[in-house]
């Protein structure tokens, strides 16, 4: 993987104005490069479409913003036509880009919640769910790391790619959105020709913790996995396969994790994808049960934006769909970084120990600043 290649494509698309998106798939060393001349557009995710990048804010069902690469590298290698003007620019950029001069938002940054904010919220949604109106709510926050002077983001994506082989890792931004930078172990749905797979997570422990799952995390679980059967019936797929629930180490912690796979005609997997995706997205594992009603809770009462937190990140070409719940991430200021993080919070969840579970959660990102 080439730092001092990804540094000069980066510093001159910034240069001229482009956007961009690095990213890695889980077990795959290759770093794909999507350099574009024009803003994202908003779509439709579907499958079998051309090679892109997919950006989605929290709550969006099955619509992204989706980046169309005027020049795409795999690693150092231009893959596929190009367009001889950016691809020059890049090459020979007319003016220079400090790595510092990336893009950010207009709007001021987040809201942060205290331990006590916080609380008060875990504690106002086992309320809810008390009454029976909910089953799981996924409280979140945000919280302000001041970066230091000398912060390299492509040196950091790097070093998260090297650190987390079995997580999605991203490096996006662009003049019109901002700065992202993620690295999540969630798959939320994949398309590999004929065959589509998702899965359902939930629970957390600290990975060398001796605890052992709970009632609590195992419930959190199966709430999850009813939640996509019912997904798969709803579209009339009955001959899906599902897996045994299995612990996965995702950074610093570990998860419950059950998988599901379907095989049918590409076809007629494009032609229910949008509506699976958007029955799908978003999961209970980050934003609760019932669906509907648990994100207009939270939109109500987290006192902050989301924005891209809890969305997904992905990449799609002609023959394969790679979409990623974009849960470990955080968005790049001028002088500091915005973590996010949230917890499942149920009938028997408790606030001291759902805020160190964020606490914990920002650590994957949080360490390596």
């Amino acid at each position: 993987m080439s730092y001092p290649f990804h540094r000069k494509i980066i510093s001159a698309a910034v240069a001229n104005n482009y956007s961009f998106a690095l990213c890695k798939l889980p077990r795959n060393r290759i770093i794909r490069t999507y350099i574009a001349n024009e803003k994202p557009e908003e779509t439709v995710v579907k499958t079998r479409i051309n090679r892109c990048f997919l950006f989605s804010e929290f709550d969006n069902g099955h619509n992204a913003l989706m980046l169309k690469p005027a020049v795409y590298f795999e690693d150092e290698k231009l893959i596929g036509d190009e367009d001889k003007m950016v691809y020059s620019l890049l090459l020979n950029p007319i003016k220079a880009n400090s790595n510092n001069q990336l893009y950010y938002p207009s709007k001021k940054a987040n809201s942060y919640s205290s331990e006590v904010e916080y609380s008060n919220l875990v504690n106002q949604s086992v309320e809810a769910i008390e009454t029976g109106e909910f089953k799981k709510i996924v409280a979140a926050r945000c919280f302000e790391n001041k970066l230091d002077n000398h912060f390299d983001a492509v040196k950091y994506f790097h070093t998260l790619c090297e650190t987390y082989n079995n997580a999605f890792i991203y490096f996006f931004s662009s003049p019109e959105i901002g700065t992202w930078i993620g690295a999540t172990p969630e798959k939320l749905v994949t398309v590999d020709i004929d065959t589509l797979q998702t899965v359902a997570l939930a629970g957390t422990l600290e990975k060398n913790s001796p605890t052992d799952w709970t009632k609590k995390e195992r419930e959190e679980q199966a709430h999850v996995e009813n939640f996509i059967s019912t997904i798969f019936a709803n579209n009339g797929i009955s001959d899906f396969d599902k897996g045994k629930v299995q612990t996965i180490a995702a950074g610093n912690l570990r998860h419950l994790q059950t998988s599901f796979s379907w095989q049918a005609d590409p076809e007629i997997i494009q032609n229910i994808f949008a509506a699976f995706l958007k029955e799908l997205n978003p999961t209970p594992a980050v934003c609760g049960l019932p669906k509907l009603e648990s994100a207009a809770f939270i939109k109500k009462n987290e006192g902050f934006e989301r924005r891209f937190y809890s969305g997904f990140a992905g990449i799609a070409d002609h023959h394969s769909t790679h979409l990623f719940v974009n849960l470990r991430c955080m968005e790049l200021m001028k002088e500091e970084a915005i973590l996010y993080a949230g917890a499942g919070i149920v009938a028997q969840s408790d606030a001291k120990n759902e805020w160190l579970e964020t606490e914990k959660k920002m650590q994957t990102l949080g360490s390596l600043l």
